[in-house]
């Protein structure tokens, strides 16, 4: 599900197999399909693909050394962007300043301007060896909240031994490291200030490609251990935070029914569609239940089997915020 090193990464921290999500599949994209009660959709020729990704040195080199055919398309525009120098850094191939200009003020999902670079007919070309952002965004979660919870947490731990080990490797390559101190990647261009971009890559000016793939090489047998040494993952609180969200994974059905705000964004004659944590994942429930949850506040859990709600209903209830946890 995850690409290396993020997997071994991940694994290596968790001490545990990494939370599947079976729910959220990129191949088959369930955000396109047409929806009764107009859930937010993707368009087919977008899905999520509406972020540009800061592609760490090792995994641009690790794209590029790649002979699967499938990443074609992905490898040539990294050499593209390579050979254009703009936001192309020791650190990475990021994203210009452009597209940050653009980014955040709406769109996601929707707006073409904002398409990935290496989206192509519905895949991601850099798929193997994509950022920690699109490792860790998931449309829908097994979980729930308490799975987006959990990838967020992941999701800044995995951005911060990204940086940590991108500027390791850059300055064990021979990059000074007083060049990286302050570096913005979207203000790097080889156009705009040469100078500056020339002494950015000091002694690997003109080989650049050369040089991430030498920073793929050194990073593919890098085990969590030495990689949270470089971030210093013990010292701060992204190690703490993934490590509650995790545990979190196990909390227990809530004994007692405390319900949430119960807001309809949709009904049939037989089904009521509820909101919940994430637009991108509302919780369907037959209608007479959905009629009858406000009757039971306050009694045992349990008891909503009367109204035709299993275990694994009432787990998906609780995970979606519509069952609220109260200590």
């Amino acid at each position: 599900m995850l690409p290396q090193p993020h997997a071994r990464w991940l694994e290596g921290f968790l001490g545990a197999p990494i939370p599947e999500e079976r729910a959220s599949t990129c191949a088959t994209c369930p955000m396109i399909e047409t929806d009764p009660f107009g859930r937010p959709a993707f368009p087919a020729d977008l899905k999520c693909c509406t972020f540009f990704p800061a592609l760490p040195n090792f995994q641009v080199g690790a794209l590029l050394a790649d002979p699967d055919p499938r990443l074609d398309h992905g490898r040539s525009r990294v050499r593209e962007r390579i050979r254009a120098g703009n936001a192309v850094t020791p650190l990475g191939v990021s994203k210009p300043r452009a597209y940050h200009n653009l980014y955040g003020r709406g769109g996601f999902g929707e707006s073409t301007a904002l398409r990935c670079p290496y989206y192509r007919d519905g895949g991601c070309g850099v798929w193997s060896h994509r950022d920690a952002v699109c490792s860790t965004w998931f449309c829908k979660h097994d979980r729930g909240h308490f799975g987006f919870a959990f990838w967020q947490a992941a999701m800044k731990l995995l951005i911060a031994l990204e940086h940590a080990v991108a500027a390791k490797v850059a300055i064990e390559l021979g990059i000074p490291g007083d060049a990286l101190e302050g570096l913005v990647p979207a203000d790097v261009s080889r156009e705009a200030h040469p100078d500056y971009y020339d002494g950015v890559w000091a002694g690997w000016l003109g080989r650049e490609e050369e040089f991430f793939v030498a920073t793929s090489e050194r990073v593919a047998g890098l085990d969590w251990a030495q990689a949270a040494d470089w971030a210093k993952v013990d010292e701060n609180e992204l190690g703490s935070g993934l490590r509650r969200a995790h545990a979190a994974l196990s909390e227990p059905v809530p004994d007692v029914v405390a319900l949430g705000k119960l807001e309809r964004l949709g009904e049939s004659p037989t089904v009521v569609r509820l909101k919940s944590y994430s637009p991108y994942n509302p919780i369907d429930l037959p209608r007479a239940a959905a009629d009858a949850l406000v009757d039971y506040e306050g009694r045992p859990t349990v008891d909503l089997g009367e109204i035709g709600l299993s275990e694994a209903m009432v787990r998906r209830l609780a995970d979606h915020e519509i069952l609220l946890h109260t200590k």
